[in-house]
């Protein structure tokens, strides 16, 4: 006899539960699988055309800035080229300009100068116009500088500069002319004495040996500091005095590029003693403002 046929009960699903019946579909997991997998295969392919498409837009790209600039920039170059032929001229033209600038400066600057020269040489003889006796007062400018050493004062900048320039405007042949000058160039020093500026006389006693042999001696090259200096009947070359104290009694002497830096003087010139042969020293001290740096030539 063969198997026999079960018939499925009202409500059951053929062949569920029932080995006699052959098995058409998956359950349900399985199908999902399925079409996840399926999504998966075309996203990815999705994502690979995607990529493919913009690898060949930028190919595309490149390649449209390669001739893009292969048609730009010979245009360009002779755009520049143009500009640059136009803006010779203007160039030239404009450096044309700026040399007679430059002249124009220099012509300002002499003009500058002979203003000034010309207002020092008024300034000079309005100072001669209110001296009314050279003699007198120059023995004014000594008993004003006395009496201020002596009372230890500092003369106000103007003044001093007025006695400075009846020295530059009277003759140097008129009596007591160097002996004045040297009053008042010493009297500076002894203001930069008092403002601790300037080495005091009183306290610097160290003789420089080199400096002290005798009539006729030659010093060339080197720096002194902190030495009594005598300068006549002495030849000096490219010497530099450092807070030294300098002294001259109006003898004959050589200074060549002689530079004073820091230094106290003390000029002793008589009115009885002939005129001074080293006057660029004296009226480089003259015209000095503070006697900080004086350089003789």
């Amino acid at each position: 006899m063969g198997t026999p046929v079960q018939i499925p009960t009202p409500g059951q699903a053929p062949n569920q539960g029932q080995p006699g019946w052959p098995q058409r579909f998956g359950n349900v997991s399985q199908i999902l699988t399925g079409i996840v997998a399926v999504v998966a295969l075309l996203l990815s392919g999705v994502t690979l055309y995607l990529r493919h498409q913009e690898q060949d837009a930028k190919v595309a790209d490149d390649h449209t800035n390669v001739l893009i600039a292969a048609k730009l920039d010979p245009e360009i170059a002779k755009i520049n080229d143009g500009i640059d032929k136009k803006l010779g001229p203007i160039n030239k033209s404009l450096e044309d300009l700026n040399g007679k600038v430059n002249d124009a400066v220099g012509q300002l600057k002499r003009l500058k100068g002979d203003v000034n020269e010309q207002a020092q040489k008024q300034q000079q003889l309005l100072a001669l116009n209110r001296i009314p006796d050279p003699k007198r007062i120059l023995g004014n400018i000594r008993t004003e500088i006395q009496t201020a050493e002596t009372g230890k004062t500092v003369l106000p900048d103007s003044k001093l500069a007025d006695y400075k320039t009846a020295l530059h405007v009277l003759s140097p042949s008129v009596s007591d002319y160097w002996t004045t000058l040297a009053t008042i160039i010493n009297y500076q020093s002894f203001v930069n004495q008092m403002k601790g500026e300037a080495p005091d006389p009183n306290k610097v006693s160290r003789w420089c040996p080199i400096l002290t042999a005798g009539i006729g001696n030659v010093v060339e090259g080197g720096e002194y500091p902190n030495c009594i200096v005598d300068l006549d009947t002495q030849v000096f070359i490219g010497v530099t005095f450092r807070n030294s104290v300098i002294r001259y009694h109006g003898q004959p002497t050589s200074l060549r590029n002689v530079q004073f830096v820091n230094c106290s003087f003390k000029l002793d010139l008589p009115p009885s003693s002939p005129t001074p042969p080293q006057q660029d020293l004296l009226f480089a001290l003259l015209d000095s403002h503070d006697q900080k740096t004086v350089r003789v030539n």
